[in-house]
């Protein structure tokens, strides 16, 4: 459940967990609150993990949820999906109750209880990662889970995709073919081409030595492109360089 809070007096959206044993704010989201940071000697343990050593934590932090407000203390910590997390032990000191069916918070402290209304969504659409990073997260030591959907009969085979699936892949598969077209796109309204000036000498410089997985990956494009007619031979006394870039695959 997420709820609309006001910390250090601005107001910031917070996640209400029962399963987290301490308040944590997301690096970024304390330096944009301007939050007084001092270092921290205790340690901190995720499930199924070694102890880490937290290296920020921000103290007395002015914090009011509706009518509510009092101080507390805030784990400093990298974080990405959520900005502020609200712990177990905070909602037991404050007599919070959190009704999801209802879709809000009752807090019970002080002689005024109040009642908050919260949100189930989340912040923002979940976040996805690539292959490299998942790659040089394990490299790390990073925990890491990877969950894969496979739908089967009872007898081991594996089902068609789902029927809407199935209906958008149809209506839209001039836009998502199964592979690109090897012709040249249909002459359009304008012509982009590049305008050479007349008297002007090309430059003449000595070409590098290139790689050998350079050379193979250069000699696969350019056959690809040549068999498609993208491309055609030409003797013409101008060129230009060829840059290689590693993708997040660590392919060129």
């Amino acid at each position: 459940m997420y709820v609309d809070i006001k910390l250090n007096g601005r107001i910031t959206c917070a996640m209400v967990d029962t399963g987290t044993t301490y308040n944590f704010i997301a690096n970024r989201k304390a330096k944009l609150l301007g939050l007084i940071l001092e270092k921290s000697p205790s340690r901190m343990k995720a499930m199924n993990s070694e102890a880490k050593r937290i290296s920020r934590r921000a103290k007395g932090v002015p914090i009011k949820i509706g009518t509510w407000s009092r101080s507390t203390n805030l784990i400093v910590v990298p974080l990405d999906d959520f900005q502020v997390m609200l712990r177990m032990e905070f909602m037991h000191a404050v007599k919070l109750v959190p009704m999801s069916f209802l879709n809000f918070l009752y807090l019970m402290e002080g002689d005024d209880p109040c009642v908050v209304p919260v949100s189930q969504g989340g912040t923002k659409d979940p976040q996805q990662i690539s292959t490299f990073q998942l790659k040089k997260g394990v490299r790390k030591g990073e925990s890491a889970f990877v969950a894969a959907m496979k739908l089967e009969t009872l007898d081991g085979e594996a089902i068609q995709e789902p029927t809407i699936v199935a209906n958008i892949l149809k209506e839209f598969s001039d836009m998502m073919p199964m592979e690109l077209p090897r012709t040249l796109p249909p002459c359009r309204g304008v012509d982009h081409r590049i305008e050479l000036e007349l008297g002007v000498k090309p430059l003449v410089r000595t070409p590098y030595r290139m790689a050998l997985p350079e050379l193979a990956e250069l000699r696969k494009q350019l056959d690809k492109l040549l068999s498609g007619g993208l491309i055609c031979s030409s003797k013409a006394p101008f060129g230009a360089s060829v840059l290689f870039q590693k993708k997040q695959d660590r392919s060129l």
